[in-house]
């Protein structure tokens, strides 16, 4: 766990949802992998941590592009992809400990708003097992937006959507992608350890880092007062 330094209270909440919210990165992999298996298409191993964190079209631009040599459109290997993981997102857990931490804070901030690069379809069937929704106030995801993290396009929105400055978001990111696009867009940000290590959050530009939900809280109690 790294302090936070130099940052003061803010009056808005923003988090990421795959990682931050609920633990289903391992099943996106999983997702992803059956569906290149599934068309026969070659790959390094290396190629589900090097697009942890990043939107699904930027991942099966990239096969479509590098890996397939035109016989099979990002488009075709996503809509696979999808229909495979609506099959299996029964099995996806809330993050431990988030729940609590998202009642807590409602005791500190006028607004929580959930920020996602993750389409309405993601949200909403993951949502049907875990009902995490109703939790926000607003919520940004992938529908939303031209851009996706690393821009800032997504936590400008958030701050349109609540009324709140993006100076006065606190944002809580588990991977550099979703960092930097809040500290692009002028956000304040804790990571959380869920996904990468700490030293590649505080490397994206995170504030400070906690390994769990206990950790962060701890964290944002101690930050000081807004001038």
């Amino acid at each position: 766990m790294t302090e936070c330094r130099d940052v003061r209270e803010c009056t808005g909440l923003a988090m990421d949802l795959d990682g931050v919210i609920i633990d289903s990165e391992t099943l996106h992999a999983r997702a992803k992998r059956e569906t290149l298996n599934h068309f026969g298409i070659a790959y390094p191993e290396s190629i589900f941590a090097d697009f942890r964190g990043r939107p699904d079209t930027a991942f099966f631009s990239y096969v479509a592009d590098e890996l397939c040599q035109g016989r099979y459109t990002a488009h075709e290997l996503n809509e696979f992809k999808w229909s495979h993981y609506s099959t299996i997102a029964d099995q996806v857990e809330l993050i431990p400990g988030v729940d609590r931490f998202i009642q807590t804070c409602r005791e500190r901030y006028d607004k929580i708003v959930l920020v996602t690069s993750a389409r309405r379809r993601d949200v909403e069937i993951a949502d049907r097992r875990l009902h995490f929704q109703s939790w926000f106030d607003e919520i940004v995801h992938g529908d939303h937006t031209e851009n996706h993290k690393p821009h800032p396009e997504p936590y400008l929105l958030a701050a349109q959507k609540t009324g709140i400055p993006a100076a006065d978001l606190m944002v809580v990111e588990d991977a550099p992608n979703g960092i930097r696009a809040a500290v692009a867009a002028g956000c304040r940000v804790v990571g959380i350890t869920t996904s990468f290590a700490e030293e590649v959050l505080l490397e994206a530009g995170a504030h400070c880092v906690g390994n769990n939900y206990t950790e962060v809280s701890r964290m944002l109690r101690k930050l000081r007062p807004a001038e």
